[in-house]
């Protein structure tokens, strides 16, 4: 059987794609980010995954207490000082994050404000 992932973060379509060749999947459909509130609930109500993709959220023992299988964290953000690094490390989680996310637009930032000084 196929690991489950929650998708609690847009991702591009091929992304989704790819996860659902080799995943099962439950997205978050709300209309906004999702909420520390809602993320809880939708936890509880997929127990079972094994993958979780979120932003920014914090990873905590009343968090991980919700999703016993699971066995990786991706983290759609720079940092990764959001995670309970000890209490993953006594689970067996894997964390990951995206550390170039923001370089291009750091970079073009920069440089717009530059030129308009």
């Amino acid at each position: 059987m196929k690991p489950k992932v929650f998708i609690a973060t847009p991702i591009p379509p091929e992304v989704e794609r790819y996860i659902g060749e080799h995943c099962r999947s439950v997205k978050w459909e709300g209309e906004h980010p999702i909420s520390r509130e809602d993320l809880l609930k939708m936890l509880a109500e997929n127990s079972d995954i094994e993958g979780l993709m979120l932003k920014a959220h914090k990873i905590d023992r009343d968090m991980l207490a919700l999703v016993p299988n699971l066995k990786v964290i991706c983290n759609e953000s720079v940092g990764y000082d959001n995670f309970d690094i000890e209490l993953m490390k006594e689970k067996g989680i894997v964390g990951t994050h995206t550390p170039s996310v923001l370089d291009e637009t750091v970079a073009d930032t920069t440089f717009a404000l530059m030129f308009a000084a």
